[in-house]
């Protein structure tokens, strides 16, 4: 939003929404209202119409051309996914984080390097260059406190 309200940039933004779906769990959980999770649904049902990869594995980091396969967005949303698990205390989002966490294992995760880099082409190979071999050794530690959660709630997870 800008200052004056509005809409700076409409496009749909994976990073973003993986944020408010944090947002919608943690709403829930401070009011015990039970709307955000109906938002939560809506929002995780336009990510897959919109932003799912043609291969069935994760999603765009964005709606639009220039769109690329990245993995920051995919670890936050498995935290809001996990967080809005959190807040309902059923089952309801365990498919979502299954499908995170075989992003996780799949592509995102380098057994060689025991590495996971940031940046990706859409069949979930490194991209050439500095780009490809770049990794943030901040984002590992969110991966391990978030694949730790996962294990928690998902039989197997923990592999």
């Amino acid at each position: 939003m800008g200052r004056r309200g509005g809409v700076l940039d409409p496009t749909l933004d994976l990073y973003d929404q993986a944020f408010a779906l944090l947002a919608a769990a943690w709403w829930a959980r401070a009011s015990g209202d039970r709307s955000p999770f109906t938002a939560a649904d809506e929002t995780l049902e336009v990510i897959d119409w919109r932003l799912a990869a043609p291969s069935g594995l994760g999603w765009w980091s964005e709606d639009g051309a220039s769109a690329s396969m990245l993995q920051d967005p995919h670890m936050h949303l498995l935290e809001g996914v996990t967080a809005l698990d959190d807040a309902v205390g059923d089952m309801r989002y365990r498919g979502r984080m299954r499908s995170i966490l075989d992003v996780f294992e799949q592509a995102l995760f380098d057994p060689m390097t025991r590495t996971v880099a940031e940046r990706f082409d859409p069949m979930w190979k490194r991209v050439a260059g500095a780009d490809g071999v770049a990794v943030m050794p901040g984002h590992h530690y969110e991966w391990i406190w978030l694949l730790h959660r996962a294990a928690a709630k998902i039989p197997g997870a923990d592999r």
